[in-house]
């Protein structure tokens, strides 16, 4: 028998019988040594997944250029850095269309659409991120565009390009969205390894 097995035996010893004691001390550290040794792995799985997920998330994409729009966060104008957004955050606002886009496609004269974006490298906290947000809205005037959406992103990141797309061609381009990186991890292994930290995020 393990010494935690004899350690809990004989503290039941002084109440129940010797074969109860005896059985119930074997059990109770069986639990007890697969429940730490589990925390243990769940932990080393966490921070190995985490790593990895962060160095992919920190590439720079050569086909991905810098936005020149001021409007768009991690541009020349931009209180947040480019190399700080992350993967999707670049993604998100190196993409979708311009205001000569969507004048061409529509007829009409077009606001240039505002995309804003903090990824987990910019601070170090979900608030400190949404403050630094915050900036960059009063920043570009986000406030006075007819439409502000605040997008929840998914575990990675990524922000669904078609959303935002058609929404700013709906509105001439007159429409500022802003996303708050949670996690390094995909949504599921988030919900799992981070259940917080998507909540947290979209409180802040």
């Amino acid at each position: 028998m393990s010494k935690p097995g004899k350690m809990l035996t004989g503290k039941l010893y002084q109440r129940f019988p010797r074969r109860v004691s005896t059985v119930a001390g074997v059990v109770l550290a069986v639990f007890l040594i697969i429940t730490l040794t589990n925390g243990v792995l769940v932990e080393y799985t966490f921070r190995v997944l985490d790593r990895s997920f962060q160095q992919y998330d920190a590439l720079l994409e050569p086909d991905r250029p810098q936005p020149l729009i001021a409007e768009r966060a991690g541009s020349i104008n931009s209180k947040l850095d480019w190399r700080e957004l992350g993967r999707a955050g670049r993604e998100f606002v190196a993409s979708g269309p311009s205001a000569a886009d969507i004048t061409a496609f529509t007829g009409q004269a077009a606001f240039e659409p505002i995309r804003l974006y903090a990824g987990l490298q910019v601070a170090d906290s979900p608030m400190e991120r949404a403050r630094l947000l915050l900036d960059e809205l009063i920043r570009v005037k986000a406030f006075d565009r007819s439409t502000l959406v605040i997008i929840t992103p998914t575990g990675t990141g990524w922000v669904d390009p078609s959303a935002m797309d058609g929404l700013e061609y709906l509105l001439h381009g007159d429409v500022a969205s802003v996303a708050l990186q949670y996690s390094y991890l995909n949504s599921p292994m988030s919900l799992v390894f981070q259940p917080e930290s998507g909540l947290e995020s979209a409180q802040a």
